[in-house]
């Protein structure tokens, strides 16, 4: 059995013939860096079990270096898959948890896709994997966060353009997007046929005027 211990710097390393020197973790050396890491990556549960493992060392209580040395085999083993899953860009099937991420990742762009939303960004807000979250959210709504982002916001400026007068530029500006040329392909895209200038062409209600539910449901 491979045995770990702890270096100067905080790290695990692998023992040599002597049992390992569990006993002198240091939470504060060791805890806030790596309980860092799990949460931005997404591995809450393992947070539990790091502090077992702290708990288990400062009681030393009998057994306590048996069951630190298997917590900490498991958060190893554990941690390497994470990193194996960042290389790879693979990604497991969405269990609970990751369905509670996408829903809260929706709603956020929903409240906020007028703003600059990278996936690096929300996957920061989820503490996800940035390549597992894009995957999670396809499976869970069938398209991907930044396809849902564009969505949203071809559907906000489809109002704009029937409601208002504001420019082309303004709107594509207001609503986030890098550039005119960007709103326009992203509008053609979603709407199959039209480009912004004709969809205001076609659907634009002037200023007090009641819009209607045919015009709802064509646009």
């Amino acid at each position: 059995m491979v045995r770990y211990q702890f270096s100067g710097s905080g790290a695990p390393e692998q023992a040599g013939h002597g049992m390992p020197r569990l006993s002198y973790i240091s939470k504060d050396r060791f805890s806030a860096e790596w309980s860092s890491e799990l949460h931005t990556h997404g591995w809450t549960e393992l947070n539990s079990c790091l502090d077992l493992m702290l708990q288990e060392s400062s009681e030393s209580l009998a057994g306590h270096e048996a069951a630190c040395q298997h917590l900490l085999e498991v958060l190893l083993i554990r941690l390497g898959r994470q990193q194996a899953m960042s290389l790879s860009g693979e990604a497991p099937g969405p269990g609970p948890r990751a369905s509670q991420e996408c829903e809260f990742i929706r709603r956020y762009i929903d409240n906020h896709f007028k703003e600059d939303l990278t996936l690096d960004h929300l996957a920061k807000l989820a503490h996800l994997n940035k390549y597992y979250l894009s995957h999670s959210f396809r499976r869970e709504f069938g398209t991907s966060p930044i396809n849902y982002l564009i969505s949203r916001r071809v559907d906000e400026s489809r109002f704009l353009l029937r409601r208002t007068d504001y420019s082309l530029s303004l709107i594509a500006e207001i609503l986030g997007f890098s550039s005119l040329s960007y709103f326009s392909q992203c509008f053609h895209i979603k709407k199959r046929s039209l480009y912004p200038i004709g969809h205001r062409d076609r659907f634009f209600i002037p200023a007090g005027k009641p819009e209607s539910k045919s015009t709802l449901h064509s646009s």
